[in-house]
């Protein structure tokens, strides 16, 4: 297990932290963000860059999972390079959308086919457009949100759009 931050005895004068390795969780009424200070290593104090790297270090390797995840879902091998084109990029989502509308229709045997893909597609744009500024929120809490990236996501969903009208009139 790693070392871990477990308490912070309130009769130290100094406030210092033990690590050890067994994790608890520290009280809320027992810390003190003004006065309190946690030091690793060469009791150097952690500064805020520190800590935002350790932050960022974690954003990155959750983020990193979730691609990783996504490759096996879509079946790639870890080192395989990944077209990430406007087009190719649009392309997948939407094929992912289109395979999910068979389970979709089966539901609703009642429905015409024309009206079926109407309903699907009205259904499922709200939770792309989720995905796409859940996507925007983490490159920019990641500041990597750059003019060039925002054009590539407009563009990106704008394709998928046109590829969803093609699905609903049957031009897929």
């Amino acid at each position: 297990m790693e070392n871990m931050i477990t308490n912070i005895p309130p009769e130290s004068p100094d406030r210092t932290v033990t690590l050890i390795s067994q994790a608890r969780v520290i009280p809320q009424n027992m810390v003190n963000p003004r006065t309190d200070r946690v030091e690793l290593g060469n009791n150097e104090p952690v500064t805020t860059a520190d800590a935002t790297r350790v932050i960022y270090d974690r954003a990155m390797a959750r983020l990193q999972g979730v691609v990783d995840d996504a490759r096996a879902e879509l079946g790639l091998e870890p080192a395989a390079t990944l077209d990430t084109s406007v087009e190719a990029t649009a392309g997948r989502i939407v094929d992912f959308v289109v395979r999910a509308f068979e389970g979709w229709r089966d539901s609703r045997p009642e429905m015409g086919e024309e009206e079926a893909r109407e309903e699907y597609v009205s259904f499922i744009t709200p939770a792309i457009e989720q995905g796409v500024r859940e996507a925007e929120d983490i490159l920019s809490a990641l500041q990597a949100l750059s003019p060039e990236v925002q054009s590539n996501i407009t563009a990106i969903s704008d394709l998928i759009n046109e590829q969803l009208a093609g699905f609903v009139s049957g031009v897929d």
